[in-house]
């Protein structure tokens, strides 16, 4: 299937290119249509007389070129662009094989035409600025809202042309031209559809089961766009300059704070700023139980530190020092958790070293044992170093609330099968 298909995702530039000429060529075929005398209902009609068109076939008309003048311009650009592109490859290989003598050194047009990233860019709309770059969600919203539009008028335009057909020859060949110019409008809203599902609707090559999952689970993030905290020149959607962000939405988190402990404050200073925040867990795992925990639920374990239950971190980079420790790992998840009522211990007090002088038994057992099971919801442990906090969770079908996934490098090949990882690569342009 062409949604499993990375030939299909990479080649479905030549498709809009395709549609694109397409659109290019209807278009100039209903303009044609319109200042042809021999194709008028009477045959003395000419250019001279287009103010003698009906209102019906005049609206229809303006309607169908708002709705038509971008993709009929980008038919041509893209045209005359690979046409000027073509000449330079063609240009660049009889260069190399007159000055090295070996046809073995040149680089086929094709070749070169389909690693032109930019090209590819420009054919699509898929703007490289840095309001969109962290951002693909907002991206496609924009295209689909475009588009969308487009069909909207050219239906009204479709409607038009067929209301005066049967009276007027222009409305009837414009009827039929711009119906099959519809389904080049609607090619390429579906093309960008995919494109987004790709992206934004992510599905690693690890997991191949339906796609019956947990209302949980909002999505799985690719790997390459996660923990870019270099991202400074932003617009909108940023990594915080504030220690303690405030932003909760777990694409923002894990894609500028993964690595971090910034998202939130230790829960000591958030509970007494709001005692029902909800708090974010970051919990690392094998992939394989990531994907299995997607199409089900989370899993106590029978036995940790603060006892049986779902432990999470309050980073990435917590977390996996953790699975490291345990020799566990591959996928991280990012929650929001409903904390409910909290046993707050340090760590000291339960774990004990050999200058350890804070060491409680009692609380030991305690915690260890899951008594705290009894009247607590959550045990959330203070370290020396806060970043490195932790907190077990007895309830996860009722605390957890909501997740993302982040399928580890080692255990998705699909981000380089598909090349998402360099689809903004080859920036000439800032923009393209």
């Amino acid at each position: 299937m062409c949604c499993n298909c990375p030939r299909f995702y990479k080649y479905r530039i030549l498709l809009l290119a395709v549609l694109s000429l397409c659109e290019a060529l209807c278009g100039s075929f209903r303009v044609f249509i319109m200042i042809s005398p021999a194709i008028s209902k009477n045959e003395a009609f000419a250019i001279e007389n287009v103010a003698n068109l009906t209102d019906h076939i005049a609206i229809a008309f303006l309607l169908d070129w708002i709705s038509s003048i971008m993709a009929f311009l980008m038919g041509i650009m893209v045209l005359l662009f690979i046409a000027m592109i073509q000449c330079m490859c063609c240009f660049a290989c009889v260069y190399a094989i007159v000055r090295t003598g070996s046809k073995a050194n040149r680089k086929g047009c094709c070749e070169s035409l389909g690693a032109f990233k930019a090209l590819h860019r420009f054919i699509s709309f898929d703007c490289n600025c840095p309001c969109y770059r962290a951002r693909p969600k907002l991206r496609f919203r924009l295209r689909a809202i475009f588009l969308s539009l487009c069909i909207l008028l050219r239906g009204m335009a479709i409607y038009l042309y067929w209301s005066v057909s049967k009276s007027d020859r222009r409305g009837q060949s414009n009827f039929y031209t711009c119906s099959v110019s519809m389904i080049f409008l609607a090619g390429t809203l579906l093309l960008d559809l995919y494109h987004y599902g790709v992206w934004w609707c992510y599905t690693p090559s690890i997991d191949t089961r339906c796609h019956c999952r947990s209302r949980k689970h909002k999505r799985y993030l690719p790997y390459h766009i996660v923990g870019k905290e270099n991202r400074k020149d932003m617009i909108g959607d940023r990594e915080c300059a504030v220690r303690d962000c405030r932003n909760r939405h777990l694409s923002h988190v894990a894609i500028f704070h993964s690595e971090s402990y910034h998202p939130q404050p230790r829960w000591s200073r958030l509970k007494a700023e709001d005692p029902a925040a909800t708090y974010i867990g970051f919990h690392v795992t094998k992939a394989s139980s990531a994907v299995s925990i997607v199409h089900s639920e989370f899993h106590r374990s029978s036995q940790g530190m603060l006892g049986k239950g779902v432990y999470f971190a309050r980073s990435t980079a917590g977390a996996r020092a953790k699975a490291e420790a345990g020799k566990s790992g591959g996928a991280f998840i990012i929650a929001v958790v409903k904390m409910g009522k909290v046993f707050e211990v340090d760590k000291r007090q339960i774990y004990r070293t050999k200058t350890s002088r804070t060491f409680d038994k009692t609380l030991h057992d305690f915690v260890f044992e899951s008594k705290w099971h009894a009247k607590y919801d959550t045990c959330y442990m203070n370290h020396d170093d806060e970043s490195k906090d932790e907190f077990c969770i007895k309830d996860p079908e009722s605390q957890i609330l909501k997740w993302v996934v982040v399928i580890e490098k080692e255990y998705d090949t699909k981000v380089k099968e598909y090349g998402l990882d360099t689809e903004f690569d080859s920036t000439v342009c800032y923009c393209v």
